[in-house]
């Protein structure tokens, strides 16, 4: 019973200094694997970084939908005044008209000539709104396209990240 015992003790012995001469740290799949993380953690602020990037675009995109709008309503205000401008000129050229006032006629002729460009700046004005509008559009949706490629980016990094933390935890291999 002894000698039995003895022989198990033996035995169980022989197999732990066996099994740890067999297992070694593989240093280079450590190191993998440890590159892998720093890599998926660099891919995760870049991916970050690209996000905020995509939310100040379109911040900025939003400001210049809001700008153009001002814009157009300032236009539309121009624009309707110079259809003031214009008939308070017809008004004038009419009474010069009628009182036989050439220098009234003159003024209400300047006045409808001004009122037309005041018209037509407020068209531009407005024409420069909706160029600007669209702009503003689109930089919302670069900003949303680069939001949704810098969380592709954080989600690829994660999977970086557990690959390499898997290759460290699978870095102590037995040996045949």
């Amino acid at each position: 019973m002894k000698l039995r015992m003895t022989m198990v003790v033996a035995v169980g012995l022989m197999s732990v200094l066996v099994l740890s001469a067999c297992s070694t740290t593989n240093p280079q799949m450590q190191q993998a694997g440890q590159t892998m993380v720093t890599n998926g953690q660099t891919m995760q602020t870049n991916g970050q970084t690209m996000m905020d990037a995509g939310t100040a675009m379109q911040t900025n995109g939003q400001m210049m939908m809001d700008a153009a709008s001002m814009i157009q309503t300032q236009g539309q205000a121009m624009m309707d005044a110079g259809d003031k401008l214009m008939t308070a000129g017809q008004a004038m050229m009419d009474q010069g008209q009628a009182l036989n006032d050439s220098a009234m006629m003159t003024q209400g002729q300047q006045m409808m000539t001004d009122g037309e460009a005041m018209k037509t700046a407020g068209q531009q004005m407005m024409d420069s709104g909706a160029t600007m509008m669209t702009n503003g559009q689109n930089m919302m949706t670069m900003g949303q396209g680069m939001m949704t490629n810098g969380q592709n980016m954080v989600s690829a990094g994660s999977s970086m990240m557990s690959g390499g933390q898997g290759m460290m935890g699978g870095a102590a291999t037995s040996q045949p």
